[in-house]
């Protein structure tokens, strides 16, 4: 089983086991993001910048991954630049928040709905 993936200049760290299932599923995910923002992933899962256009491509993408796949939080926090596994649970949470319509949220939440629906449509 090879365990790592490359797309758009990202590769996810080999010491995530992933079964082919899986990598099909992060590959499509990296994708979906990227056709909608046109954001390069290597800008945001690897960087520490805090700013935020990578902050909430990170968190989206920490949703989706937990949302789509069976990896771990530990795992998820390896792929984005080896962060905590409590970064990835913030990150849930605060796309939760917007997803159930938070105020001031409109845009995070309409990006999230058309990568979703990207990778919906992927998948079908």
């Amino acid at each position: 089983m090879q365990n790592t993936i490359k797309t758009h200049g990202y590769q996810i760290p080999s010491v995530i086991p992933l079964t082919n299932v899986e990598r099909e599923n992060l590959m499509r995910l990296v994708d979906s993001i990227y056709e909608t923002t046109g954001v390069d992933p290597k800008l945001y899962m690897e960087s520490k910048s805090q700013k935020s256009t990578p902050v909430y491509l990170r968190q989206i993408t920490a949703y989706l991954i937990r949302k789509y796949t069976r990896l771990t939080l530990r795992e998820i926090g390896i792929m984005q630049g080896y962060r905590d596994h409590s970064s990835v649970i913030h990150s849930r949470n605060k796309v939760e928040t917007w997803m159930d319509g938070a105020p001031g949220y409109g845009y995070e939440k309409k990006l999230t709905e058309e990568i979703i629906k990207k990778y919906e449509q992927r998948n079908s």
